[in-house]
């Protein structure tokens, strides 16, 4: 299983260099279909194949410890805030609408830099979305988990 996380951790991140800084990037400014293309390996792809990877899970295997010791590293009342539902709805599927049809799309697609960054929330909010639901690692307190039996 060790083996398996390992490789779908490193699947995730090829997915999002490959989103980042490959041709699908470059083409983004002038072909829609690479535009979607970019979407859809950043807000899918990269951050379910992450999730699977367990990446929290392969930390603890990197070093002598236990979930409890990675706990206060993380801020419990702005992580469980950030990952309450609502906020992870508005994050995946808020920010997606809001800039999708208003004209920040294209102010952002005139300004690459600005996409980058972007593109960099929208993968930020798919990854709390995908985690709680097909990721592999135990759940910090203060994040909803689904339960098993749904």
């Amino acid at each position: 299983m060790e083996g398996t996380t390992d490789r779908l951790v490193l699947c995730g991140l090829l997915t999002v260099d490959l989103a980042l800084q490959s041709p699908v990037a470059t083409l983004t400014g002038s072909y829609f279909e690479a535009h979607v293309i970019q979407h859809l390996l950043l807000m899918i792809i990269a951050p379910a194949l992450m999730s699977m990877g367990a990446p929290m899970t392969l930390i603890l295997q990197t070093r002598a410890g236990t979930p409890d010791d990675l706990a206060p590293n993380i801020p419990q009342p702005g992580f469980a805030i950030l990952s309450h539902p609502l906020s992870v709805w508005v994050l995946y599927y808020g920010v997606m609408l809001a800039f999708f049809l208003t004209p920040a799309i294209g102010f952002a697609m005139n300004h690459m830099w600005l996409m980058d960054i972007i593109n960099l929330g929208f993968l930020f909010g798919a990854t709390l979305f995908w985690w709680p639901m097909i990721g592999l690692d135990p759940i910090p307190a203060g994040v909803p988990a689904i339960p098993s039996g749904s």
